[in-house]
């Protein structure tokens, strides 16, 4: 038949052939040696399937809602940027919450770089009026030009009242302030100095609000007009604008033993 010939080649092809009952041998240690193996077996097994449930995780949703809303965070913060003047160099942040903080450098100093980042002078908190009694400096009945963005015969005697007009315009201050007669004389910051080429080093500390947002270091003056945050630069700017970044220390809210960083000694050129 067919199928008694397939069944006899399958069998020679058997690679475990069993042997005859009459010439097995069985003992005592053999068959402690197969319980151990069975025993052995079943544990590990058992093992195995215990250790599955275990390890199993339990997915519970939650929501947290953060009751502290209202506080601040502190970001404390070294960036040095070798191809930017501590002059250009300005500060913003804003937040998903619609606020704007233009120039938030009030807990920051600023250190002038050479172009080999070696520090020039000290450091210094940027301002441009710190000349005391500045009225009286001038003759009494001295009026300074306010340089078109005053009203028709007002006067505009301080560096402060020339930038003040020229922030309500909107118009960009960083010419005036280096060219006015008002700023030129009541200029003694130590920034006044700062020459083409120069880097700075920003080293301090801000307070935003808990909120999603950014700060950036951008080109131009920040202003806020109708409702919306922007730039004002002279286009010519651009290209030699350069934001290269050295991060000395970056770090979010409370410091706390074991913090790690991510941020701390990145460089980007």
């Amino acid at each position: 038949k067919p199928e008694a010939k397939v069944s006899t080649i399958v069998r020679k092809l058997d690679m475990y052939s069993k042997v005859e009952s009459e010439f097995k041998v069985t003992t005592a240690t053999g068959g402690y040696l197969s319980l151990i193996g069975w025993a052995l077996t079943l544990i590990l097994t058992l093992s195995e399937t215990w250790g599955y449930w275990r390890s199993r995780t339990t997915t519970k949703e939650h929501m947290v809602v953060d009751s502290f809303l209202g506080q601040k965070l502190r970001i404390d913060m070294n960036i040095s940027f070798p191809a930017l003047s501590c002059v250009e160099m300005h500060v913003d942040a804003m937040d998903v919450a619609g606020d704007y903080h233009p120039y938030v450098e009030q807990n920051m100093v600023k250190q002038r770089l050479d172009r080999n980042g070696v520090p020039i002078g000290e450091t210094v908190e940027e301002q441009v009026n710190v000349v005391e009694n500045k009225d009286d400096i001038m003759p009494k009945d001295y009026c300074g030009s306010c340089y078109g963005a005053g009203a028709d015969g007002e006067c505009c005697n301080t560096c402060e009242q020339v930038l003040s007009r020229y922030a309500t315009k909107g118009w960009a201050t960083k010419d005036i302030r280096r060219d006015s007669e008002q700023c030129k004389r009541e200029q003694t910051n130590p920034l006044g100095a700062v020459e083409d080429g120069e880097g700075c080093n920003l080293a301090g500390f801000m307070l935003v609000n808990k909120v999603a947002g950014n700060f950036h270091v951008a080109l131009g003056e920040s202003v806020v007009r109708d409702g919306r945050f922007i730039h004002q630069f002279q286009p010519e700017d651009a290209p030699r604008f350069n934001t290269s970044h050295i991060v000395h220390h970056l770090t979010f809210g409370e410091n706390y033993p074991g913090i790690v960083n991510p941020l701390d000694s990145v460089v980007k050129m």
